[in-house]
């Protein structure tokens, strides 16, 4: 009897150990990670195509502190953050772009989750240019752009409006 009550004992323990290291690996990916930038990298050239079809380069941009989040259809999550973005932009107005950029996706299917009366700027990089050149591996990916084109941030995984704004305001001292 003794014994079978130190083996249920143990079972317990370990079930419970288990689940608590499970849980802390499945929920430690959505915690969003900064990522120190080479303030010397570059991503001016990376090409786009806009709403229009037309292409535009990060380069295009200077001139105006640019949040770039690169998302796909596929990432829910990704797309439930579009809406933040939309009520952030409105916030902000011009003193921030938002550039919800697309990976990997024709034009076409980036539109179906973007309202064009959000005021957000829509990108498709068909080529997935920008999220290899940041070396992604997560979803979402976002960079903190500056007015002169220097990135100022790199964050992996989603962000809470809350953070978001805060990210804003610390990387263009708004």
């Amino acid at each position: 009897m003794v014994w079978t009550r130190k083996i249920t004992i143990a079972g317990i323990a370990v079930f419970f150990i288990a689940a608590g290291a499970v849980m802390f690996f499945h929920f430690r990916q959505f915690v969003p990670t900064e990522r120190s930038v080479d303030a010397q990298k570059d991503f001016s050239d990376i090409t786009f195509k806009n709403i229009d079809g037309q292409d535009v380069t990060l380069a295009s941009m200077k001139g105006k502190p640019v949040v770039a989040y690169v998302w796909a259809s596929w990432c829910e999550r990704c797309v439930r953050d579009i809406s933040s973005h939309a009520l952030l932009q409105k916030e902000f107005g011009d003193a921030v772009m938002f550039a919800e950029v697309n990976r990997g996706e024709p034009l076409e299917i980036a539109k179906k989750f973007v309202d064009p009366k959000a005021g957000l700027f829509l990108f498709a990089d068909g080529n997935d240019a920008l999220y290899k050149a940041l070396g992604g591996f997560s979803m979402p990916e976002t960079i903190f752009i500056d007015k002169d084109g220097v990135v100022r941030n790199h964050t992996r995984g989603p962000m809470s409006t809350i953070d978001l704004r805060r990210r804003i305001q610390d990387s263009f001292a708004l």
